[in-house]
């Protein structure tokens, strides 16, 4: 009788360590969206001018947009994403992110409810978004628990500041630096070209989207990128508007720039230029104005990827100055330094045409 007392003593103690070390397992086990255990916080100040401490480093990411994405995946930081916007899939070169949940974007909506159920660190937003402005999405988020992190692709300024913000938090600095110093030598070969242009000198440009949104002004950030490049706009609004067809030829642009958002007619799944040529006569038809400016007497029409007027703006103001001032460019390839920034800083092969026409080729 105190045998069997005794082994059912033992096994009750058994059986009671293995629930307990079974539910103190279950607690150690990183909450959903959380890929590694956070060391510490880190409190920044994002490009809204928001003051938030994060855990550090940030494990899992959400991004609303393409252009976050590309900076993600530059500091080798694609592992860290946990939900995806929709366009993301198509661009062809995010093999490590295609696969995640798609959560909806900045402009049409995100999906707060499959937000909340990843439960990532933070949602990265464009701090600018033009038609989608980031406070009441970040209030929105804020309901559902999840913080928010504005960041700015398209300004060089801001662009700068958003690689080293992204980079500090995620445990990328030195990467987010080694970036920004090659991108430097591409900032400093294009000031040493332009060296000496004058005011009078520098060729105007109307840079229009080749779909909706009309005409882009000086006031559109993506204009900085023309502006580095030692190009004019010659319309001085804020903002994109339509303008009249008198303007145009009275201000006589000596380029046209037609931007392409979607990658239809210029892009990474584009093999040759003859859809973007076909885009250029197409405009032509449509606003036959356009025939009467020195830009289209002197063929310079050209179709550029919005990359690389925004995000990648630093190797699109070379193709921009490439065609302006060929002469000053004379041994510099914007498609070879294009090439060696998906390489090197993307680790995907480079693909695709992304400006058309390329006379220098």
């Amino acid at each position: 009788m105190n045998r069997s007392k005794g082994a059912a003593a033992i096994l009750t103690l058994v059986v009671g360590t293995i629930v307990i070390g079974s539910f103190l397992s279950s607690c150690a086990t990183a909450p959903k969206g959380e890929q590694a255990a956070h060391q510490s916080t880190i409190t920044v100040t994002d490009t809204a001018g928001r003051q938030l401490t994060l855990p550090y480093p940030v494990n899992s990411i959400l991004v609303s947009d393409d252009n976050q994405a590309e900076l993600i995946k530059l500091l080798q930081a694609e592992k860290k994403v946990v939900g995806i916007e929709g366009s993301i899939r198509e661009r062809g070169y995010y093999p490590e992110m295609s696969n995640k949940p798609i959560t909806g974007n900045q402009w049409r909506g995100l999906n707060y409810e499959k937000i909340a159920e990843l439960g990532p660190d933070i949602v990265i937003l464009l701090g600018h978004a033009p038609g989608a402005a980031a406070a009441p999405i970040i209030e929105e988020l804020h309901k559902i628990g999840v913080e928010a992190l504005c960041v700015d692709t398209i300004t060089p300024e801001q662009r700068v500041k958003s690689i080293e913000l992204l980079g500090k938090i995620l445990g990328k600095e030195q990467r987010a630096q080694e970036y920004l110093k090659w991108r430097q030598g591409i900032l400093d070969r294009l000031e040493s070209s332009l060296q000496g242009l004058d005011e009078q000198e520098k060729r105007t440009v109307l840079f229009r989207d080749i779909a909706f949104r009309g005409t882009f002004g000086k006031g559109y950030p993506m204009n900085q990128t023309l502006e580095m490049a030692g190009l004019t706009n010659i319309y001085d609004f804020p903002g994109n508007k339509e303008v009249s067809p008198e303007s145009v030829v009275t201000k006589n642009p000596d380029i046209i720039l037609l931007g392409d958002w979607e990658g239809k007619f210029v892009g990474y799944n584009v093999a040759a230029c003859s859809e973007a040529q076909k885009a250029i006569q197409g405009e032509l038809e449509k606003r036959p104005e356009l025939e009467n400016t020195a830009a289209a007497e002197n063929n310079q029409l050209f179709v550029i990827n919005y990359m690389l007027t925004g995000t990648r703006g630093d190797i699109g103001a070379l193709y921009l100055a490439k065609v302006a001032y060929p002469e000053r460019l004379k041994d510099i390839d914007p498609v070879a330094k294009h090439k060696e920034y998906f390489e090197k800083w993307l680790g995907v092969a480079y693909e695709g045409i992304w400006f058309c026409p390329q006379p220098w080729r």
